[in-house]
């Protein structure tokens, strides 16, 4: 049975009536799905149908009072979605790792930064406009993305700015430099140790009088930066913006 069409208390102009969060398993997604939650909104987690912990996901997610949806990689099952949960939001948090590059796996979509950060990521855009509702769209890219870059993952990321930007969807673009701390899947020592570096560089930028730079580029936890992401989704004035490090930070 469709979802109701959104009354007016939950349209995008008065706050989030139903937010869709793509890349709920990932470390930034699960904390974006506890952040709406927290807030009491209504949220739906999508998770791979095919990912090995699906039932683990399910708890988890509805323990969490969110709704799960397993939803195929497909542009008419996304835009059904969309328009019969009545979706105004959509948090789109997707992104594949370079441990899961390099080990072997299940998917049915290869695990690369061209397949899952462009290519699953762009679908769920071109869904977002075929849905006809034009639900307002908040990415989780990275700071550095641009197109041309030799970087094939800021490459991806910056393709897929592009992407958004061009799809007619009101959107926010948040640009976070690491993204680190407790509760990964990963260990991830390299990436740990390189943000300690960078963080500890970037504090004596600050003692220096480069305190901006120090707050872009510095790391952040994924509770922070969920909190961020949801409260720019609900601020009219962070439509259309793309949003630096220094923006992501002291939401309460």
């Amino acid at each position: 049975m469709s979802a109701p069409e959104p009354t007016n208390s939950e349209s995008p102009a008065q706050g989030i009536g139903r937010a869709l969060v793509v890349g709920a398993s990932g470390y930034v997604g699960r904390a974006v799905v506890a952040e709406l939650r927290c807030k009491d909104m209504a949220t739906i987690a999508h998770v791979r149908p095919d990912s090995l912990r699906l039932e683990h996901w399910r708890a988890q997610f509805t323990a969490l009072g969110a709704e799960l949806a397993t939803t195929a990689w497909d542009l008419e099952a996304f835009s059904k979605l969309i328009r019969e949960r009545a979706v105004t939001h959509v948090f789109l948090c997707l992104g594949t790792t370079l441990r899961r590059r390099l080990r072997s796996s299940k998917s049915a979509v290869p695990d690369s930064y061209e397949s899952v950060d462009f290519g699953l990521s762009a679908l769920l855009i071109d869904a977002c406009v075929k849905s006809a509702l034009g639900p307002q769209l908040v990415l989780l890219s990275a700071a550095g993305a641009r197109p041309n870059s030799r970087s094939s993952y800021l490459s991806a990321r910056g393709r897929l700015e592009a992407h958004l930007q061009a799809s007619g969807l009101e959107f926010t673009i948040a640009r976070p430099a690491f993204i680190t701390g407790p509760g990964r899947d990963e260990f991830r020592p390299f990436e740990r140790l390189a943000a300690a570096v960078i963080d500890w560089s970037l504090l004596w930028g600050a003692v220096l009088g480069m305190q901006i730079l120090r707050e872009r580029y510095r790391s952040i936890g994924a509770e922070e930066l969920a909190k961020a992401l949801v409260s720019h989704a609900q601020d009219p004035d962070s439509r259309g913006k793309l949003l630096p490090g220094e923006k992501l930070r002291d939401f309460p």
